[in-house]
């Protein structure tokens, strides 16, 4: 009888959160001579709807690195499927997402893809303003608040739309996916 109740305690103890792994897929176009990595958390090739980042599960979060003869980019991609609101179309023009991190410091990364006004939107964000000079410009103030990032975690995540902006709970062992991606991604390099 002990023996159960030990294996059972043995099993339970480690069977409470299984982390995912972060997959890292590489390409090198050969016309271009582009490089491209591209990262999410999860496990399988793709992502499934317990990979999602918040709390309500319907934010999914990814990362790429591009690199070619002007310079390095970092981008960061998020799909939306809002259940219980319309958050309106994710903007080209003036579409942000602010992340707050643990220690009460934000970061603002600004939209760099095309407008989406689906149900469930997608939209790319770079972490520099707009207006950077060159593409390696911007990879160097990535890298600055990547560093900030990487001491801390991301507790909540603002986006704005052109309906207002809506406020998502990452999950508390997700918090760390933007430095667990990044990571992954440069080992690769």
């Amino acid at each position: 009888m002990k023996r159960i109740i030990f294996l059972v305690m043995a099993l339970v103890s480690q069977s409470y959160y299984v982390k995912a792994q972060v997959n890292v897929s590489k390409s090198i176009d050969e016309f271009t001579g582009i490089q491209s990595l591209y990262a999410f958390e999860g496990k399988g090739r793709y992502q499934r709807i317990k990979d999602r980042i918040d709390k309500l599960k319907e934010v999914e979060f990814s990362m790429s690195y591009v690199s070619n003869k002007e310079g390095r980019l970092l981008v960061v991609h998020f799909s939306f499927y809002p259940r219980y609101s319309d958050m309106g179309c994710l903007s080209k023009y003036d579409g942000k997402i602010i992340l707050l991190l643990d220690n009460g410091k934000t970061i603002e990364c600004t939209q760099n893809s095309e407008t989406d006004c689906s149900d469930s939107p997608s939209a790319s964000y770079v972490f520099y303003e707009k207006g950077v000079k060159s593409i390696e410009q911007g990879f160097l103030q990535s890298e600055e608040k990547l560093e900030e990032i990487s001491k801390s975690v991301i507790s909540k995540i603002r986006v704005y739309a052109n309906k207002g902006y809506r406020d998502y709970e990452i999950q508390e062992e997700k918090g760390g996916v933007f430095t667990r991606c990044y990571e992954a991604i440069m080992d690769k390099l």
